[in-house]
């Protein structure tokens, strides 16, 4: 088989820019520019074609990433085919050459672990704050999520996703890997975790256990009440807000219902009256235009729904009725 048959349909006639002197060959390719838009299973697929491979490292925070194949063979093969031309994967340039690394080691090295109810979310490019609350709507839409905890790596912020079974972690998988959320606020990269156990010691903005809501909140308890109340009372308004702009979507009657527990929250235990009434104020104006935005959205969708079942009008030669009988 000629490698121009295989190459031709994803590959352009530009010569490779050089980064100095070239590595000796190993299993070990390192790629350069794999931006955000690129996942993990794509960089798998594209490295597929030239055999199997053993392992893959996303470097996200340096747009790069390294990937072992089974053999040295493979390596030289996919190397030397996009030497004189323009590898691209998703319409975004990459640029393969071989890594220093002989292989890849322990943990680095393994591929997406096997099929499992806990899922591993790599969150790229946010432009919104992301926390618990953010992710628990998205991954609920597709049934009961258990757990959720979130931690920073080096691949950027990450979450993992525990759910009460795994064909829902499957289903999953399947529709959020590669998806932009909220309206472009970020982009979503999944993998199974090789996990079978969340443990969740408190309920607060970085994890979640849907299964125990009598977790202690560490971060509440080492505030002030004033403090507390404070913070409390700035994401009651968040998640109002929030509700407000994805009134038409799934989301905002969750949002609706944690900016309710904030806004008690942020009035609870709160010993100056002056405070309590302008959070009071606050919190219902917030209130009133988010339940009004869902009211309009959900007033809208029944309309819509009315009118594609509404029956056809009647003929326009239809007789009058007959008076006389």
């Amino acid at each position: 088989l000629h490698l121009s048959s295989i190459f031709a349909a994803r590959v352009s006639p530009c010569p490779q820019a050089t980064m100095g002197e070239e590595q000796a060959p190993s299993k070990v390719i390192h790629f350069r520019n794999v931006v955000g838009e690129i996942t993990q299973e794509d960089l798998e697929e594209f490295c597929k074609s030239f055999g199997k491979v053993k392992g893959i490292v996303m470097l996200r925070t340096k747009n790069q990433a390294l990937v072992q194949m089974d053999d040295i063979a493979s390596a030289i093969n996919l190397v030397s085919a996009y030497r004189n031309f323009q590898a691209k994967i998703n319409g975004h340039n990459i640029y393969p050459r071989f890594s220093n690394h002989a292989e890849l080691s322990g943990q680095q090295g393994k591929t997406d672990s096997g099929p499992n109810r806990i899922l591993l979310a790599t969150i790229h490019t946010p432009s919104i704050t992301v926390n618990v609350d953010t992710l628990y709507p998205v991954f609920a839409i597709y049934g009961t999520v258990e757990k959720i905890v979130m931690f920073n790596k080096s691949a950027g912020l990450q979450a993992l996703v525990q759910y009460a079974d795994l064909q829902t972690a499957l289903q999953a998988k399947e529709q959020l890997n590669g998806q932009s959320v909220y309206s472009g606020s970020f982009t979503l990269e999944i993998q199974f975790s090789n996990l079978q156990q969340l443990t969740v010691t408190a309920n607060n903005e970085m994890s979640r256990d849907l299964t125990n809501p009598t977790l202690p909140n560490k971060v509440a308890a080492a505030q002030t009440p004033e403090a507390a109340a404070a913070a409390n009372f700035a994401l009651s308004l968040q998640y109002y807000t929030a509700a407000t702009m994805y009134a038409s979507t799934p989301y905002a009657t969750y949002y609706m219902t944690i900016a309710g527990q904030y806004a008690t929250a942020a009035t609870a235990g709160l010993k100056d009256p002056a405070v309590a009434t302008q959070y009071q104020s606050q919190i219902m104006q917030a209130y009133t235009s988010a339940a009004t935005a869902v009211a309009q959205q959900y007033a809208a969708s029944q309309q819509a729904s009315l009118s594609s079942s509404a029956p056809p009008p009647p003929p326009a030669a239809c007789p009058p009725p007959d008076s006389t009988r």
